[in-house]
């Protein structure tokens, strides 16, 4: 007689199974709030899809994805080819190992960090080259200067 062992539900499973529902309930939302609005042009329908779209909760956004293209300065949450160059320069420039894969953590902040200095005088040093520095960041005008295009 041969005995067949039941999966049970897994850690995986459980998580699918979540982010699913999250992401059906921010669908369902946004198709709810379209519905209930009726536009009078083509250009107001538009309008409204785009501010429904805006104003989609938090947690679904925030499920989606954690790392965003939102320009400079580049920081922790930043993501894209801005910061693939960022780590590439991280790595080749300092011997950091950072694994280039265009999300700006808490590694690829602790190396900015390293580059602009961790004591307080190189620091001072570093800001007074780069005024608008903010310690953890990357300004457009150094990225400009020592990465684009490089990397």
């Amino acid at each position: 007689m041969k005995t067949t062992a039941k999966k049970g539900i897994t850690g995986k499973t459980i998580a699918f199974t979540v982010i699913g529902g999250v992401l059906t309930v921010g669908v369902a939302y946004v198709i709810y709030q379209l519905l209930n609005k009726k536009p009078s042009t083509f250009g107001e329908g538009l309008t409204d899809v785009i501010d429904t779209v805006k104003e989609t909760p938090s947690i679904v956004t925030s499920t989606i994805g954690k790392y965003t293209d939102k320009g400079f300065p580049l920081k922790v949450g930043s993501g894209g080819d801005n910061v693939i160059s960022l780590q590439k320069f991280l790595n080749a420039q300092s011997g950091y190992s950072l694994v280039t894969d265009g999300k700006f953590g808490a590694l690829t902040q602790k190396a900015v960090i390293g580059e602009q200095g961790i004591d307080e005088s190189s620091w001072t040093n570093f800001k007074s080259m780069y005024p608008d520095a903010v310690k953890g960041q990357v300004t457009k005008g150094y990225f400009d200067n020592f990465i684009k295009g490089k990397y």
